[in-house]
């Protein structure tokens, strides 16, 4: 078994200690090499010490939520972000383990040991909602990213208070819900005002540009 497959044993070891309830802070390598069936000497090859392995827990936890972040489609501003809230509450209702990452990395980022990729910002996400849909809202990115991120880290919160289990996650995409419909009643998104061509018009209506349209003085 040559090193990398070593460390993915080691990681898949990690996760399955990890879900049973021990925490990131309580998490040794004699625990994942005995999950693991290794030898502790030949752990330590591949891992020096279990913040190298749990550095690569949170790498792939941010590898996930980052390709569901990646996929935003042309649904417009509710959809795409119920589909991604959808699929970031996905990743931690199928494994457990993933969920004692995120609060870890929580805990990392409030010591200030850590800085997320990105920081906390939404606006990379909202501006390809906003590109690939052609909605125009009444509030920036930046300032609806503020918005969202301020809602989104209030629900990390109470996920975590409530215990952090699938009863705390059912209750978080509840939530995730209402925060959608709160920032899309606030954003009031509409078509973009250029692209004419995609609003319905009545039937019989003959098409025309702005310009004729004004010409015509309809």
């Amino acid at each position: 078994m040559d090193p990398t497959e070593r460390r993915a044993l080691a990681r898949r070891a990690a996760r399955k200690v990890l879900a049973t309830g021990v925490t990131a802070d309580r998490l040794t390598l004699r625990m994942v090499a005995e999950q693991a069936d290794m030898p502790l000497p030949t752990l330590t090859y591949v891992y020096g010490a279990i913040t190298d392995l749990l550095d690569d827990l949170r790498f792939e936890f941010e590898t996930q939520v980052a390709a569901t972040q990646s996929c935003m489609g042309s649904g417009g501003l509710s959809k795409e972000l119920l589909k991604m809230f959808r699929d970031y509450l996905t990743i931690l209702y199928s494994d457990p383990s993933n969920v004692e990452i995120l609060r870890w990395q929580f805990q990392l980022v409030g010591r200030g040991e850590i800085v997320l990729p990105g920081g906390m910002s939404m606006a990379p996400c909202l501006t390809k909602i906003q590109e690939r849909s052609g909605e125009q809202w009444r509030l920036s990115v930046d300032d609806l990213s503020t918005l969202a991120q301020a809602m989104i880290s209030g629900m990390h919160v109470q996920f975590f208070v409530r215990g952090a289990d699938r009863v705390a996650l059912r209750a978080w995409w509840q939530e995730a819900r209402m925060v959608v419909d709160a920032l899309v009643r606030l954003a009031e998104p509409g078509p973009d005002p250029s692209d004419y061509r995609r609003m319905r018009l009545p039937a019989g209506v003959a098409r025309s540009t702005p310009a004729e349209a004004a010409k015509s003085g309809h």
